[in-house]
């Protein structure tokens, strides 16, 4: 049995605020566009624009939600659990609850793969890289066991695909950039695998992609805009089609559209030029 999805719009996070990576907001991000609801913007922060947030925000990090009455919560794993409650695909049994929360838990003990593909360069990159490859495969045996045989085809033998498969899809997708011709020698994992990428191929293909993995680690959107670390810039907007937005672009880059009552923006709009 699972939850009913939150009809109410107001009940959704305002925006969600994350670095310029491919990491720990992936699997709510992908949980709530499978579910079709969306958030009023994401903001891509790093930099001085970070710094500007850091001492407000909980313990200090993102990613964070940010609600309408402007409320923060943090923490990818309550962020995920909340977008499967929003979507209505969190289980409300028990058993199956705690069931999934161990599948997304392993999940998170593969977070490795998320400097590896976003931070680390160089000897560094090839040297996490094998440490984390060499560890793999009794990870995959594990998610294998943890697949029903017959007609249920995520986790938990659940009907549809919950928070944990949603995690465990997206650390393994930066299984494939870091090496996309990596393959499990798991029948089971593999066709769940495929049926999870099937499920999320709009999401996946508008989202900005991750270039100069191990060199220089960077998003870039369909319109070819070039977002890393290394830039002088410390903020940037990214709208539902996945593409980039400036201070000065977004909403116009009108002063007036930045509420008195917004601290997130407030802080944001003081180094942003």
């Amino acid at each position: 049995q699972l939850c009913k999805n939150i009809k109410m719009v107001k009940m959704l996070p305002r925006r969600l605020l994350y670095l310029p990576f491919r990491a720990m907001i992936e699997p709510t991000r992908m949980t709530l566009y499978y579910g079709g609801q969306f958030v009023e913007e994401d903001i891509v922060v790093w930099g001085l624009g970070f710094s500007a947030v850091r001492d407000y925000l909980p313990f200090s990090k993102v990613p964070v939600a940010q609600f309408n009455d402007n409320h923060l919560v943090a923490q990818s794993g309550s962020l995920a659990r909340f977008a499967a409650q929003a979507v209505g695909i969190y289980p409300l049994d028990p058993v199956l609850c705690a069931r999934c929360d161990a599948v997304f838990e392993l999940g998170q003990e593969l977070c490795t793969i998320n400097p590896l593909i976003n931070c680390y360069t160089g000897q560094q990159y090839q040297q996490v890289k094998a440490w984390y490859f060499d560890r793999l495969p009794e990870s995959l045996f594990q998610l294998e066991n943890q697949l029903a045989d017959g007609e249920d085809l995520f986790f938990c033998g659940s009907k549809v695909p919950t928070h944990a498969d949603f995690n465990i899809f997206h650390m393994l997708h930066n299984v494939k950039v870091a090496e996309p011709h990596y393959d499990w020698p798991h029948p089971k994992l593999d066709k769940w695998f495929q049926l999870m990428d099937s499920l999320l191929a709009d999401f996946t293909s508008k989202r900005p992609k991750l270039v100069g993995v191990g060199s220089d680690p960077a998003l870039v959107d369909s319109n070819g805009t070039h977002i890393s670390q290394r830039l002088r810039y410390n903020l940037t907007f990214l709208d539902r089609n996945g593409l980039f937005q400036s201070y000065n672009n977004h909403k116009g880059g009108r002063e007036d559209i930045y509420e008195h009552d917004d601290p997130i923006l407030h802080m944001l709009q003081r180094v942003s030029h």
